[in-house]
């Protein structure tokens, strides 16, 4: 008969293993936050939980003649890339080959509710780029979707509503109003890439049944250039339809001195859309105007289709 062994003393386990990632463990070990025995997602602990690299948001729609302002503007991101590489005890890995690059995206989830108006969506994201008093804004286009390099350290991303003509989305007899989807769903992640700008800012206005029409605003920042578009070409391209951009602001344009950098009929304009291209803008520019033909008037909305690239 084999002899009898005596019990086996246990060995001592350096580090203690632990429960696979998973399963349940037989009892609570100090230290742990709940019953699962690794924190953070599928099972790597993560020292930048808090932050938003990727997020989805979901954003309501309005009926014509509600303010476009009763809709705050919602925070999709909010991240620190240095930190990111700071948690991965890996500082350098900010500097790896290709940029941070963030994309914005955004599908109508509910859609139109507007029979006889003029579907649009005017859907911006503001992004907030680097710290103290290097800190600049650009605004995209989020729908459909926007890309941009990021040349910074510290980002936020805000997504709401263009409040840029509120009173375009009203209703008033003999005009067709501006509609929006009744929900949007975006999406924002930042990630590595070797990709180039991909972004719009454009500005939608409703110029209505009046003879004669004329916009105006600010040139977004880091636009390199602009187009005008309508389904109403014909009118749009008038020939005493003009764009302007203008080294000015709006005390000067007050005042009577705005300062015309650049200046563009419609025939012109009709000429470089057909041709693909779009206008470039100078980076002196300030404002911009639109100024319709006072002897045609124009039905349909108007877009100033800024492109924007860092």
């Amino acid at each position: 008969m084999p002899r009898q062994r005596g019990p086996v003393p246990p060995q001592a386990d350096y580090p203690p293993r632990r429960p696979r990632f998973g399963h349940l463990p037989d009892g609570l070990e100090q230290g742990y936050p709940a019953e699962f025995p690794i924190p953070g997602r599928f099972g790597i602990a993560r020292a930048i939980d808090d932050q938003r690299v990727g997020n989805t948001e979901r954003l309501s729609g309005f009926a014509p003649g509600t303010p476009v302002s009763a809709f705050p503007r919602k925070q999709i991101l909010n991240v620190s890339l240095q930190q990111i590489a700071a948690a991965l005890k890996a500082p350098d890995k900010q500097f790896d080959t290709g940029s941070w690059e963030l994309v914005v995206a955004a599908r109508v989830s509910q859609p139109w509710n507007a029979a006889g108006f003029f579907c649009v969506c005017p859907l911006v994201a503001t992004v907030e780029m680097g710290v103290g008093g290097a800190t600049t804004t650009v605004e995209l286009q989020a729908f459909p979707s926007a890309t941009i390099p990021l040349p910074c350290d510290k980002v936020i991303v805000n997504i709401g509503w263009d409040t840029f003509r509120p009173e375009d989305y009203v209703t008033e007899p003999g005009f067709v109003p501006l509609a929006v989807p009744g929900e949007v769903e975006v999406t924002a992640t930042i990630q590595r890439s070797v990709g180039s700008s991909d972004a719009r800012r454009t500005f939608v206005f409703r110029p209505g049944f009046a003879v004669g029409t004329t916009a105006s605003g600010l040139v977004p920042a880091h636009a390199k250039r602009v187009m005008v578009y309508s389904v109403d070409s014909a009118q749009v391209y008038a020939a005493g339809a003009l764009f302007q951009l203008q080294a000015s602001d709006l005390a000067e344009i007050t005042a009577g001195f705005a300062t015309a950098i650049s200046t563009y009929t419609g025939p012109q304009m009709f000429a470089i859309r057909n041709a693909g291209e779009m206008i470039d803008v100078p980076g002196n520019a300030r404002r911009w105007i639109y100024i319709g033909d006072g002897a045609v008037p124009i039905g349909n909305p108007v877009f100033v289709d800024f492109e924007i690239g860092l």
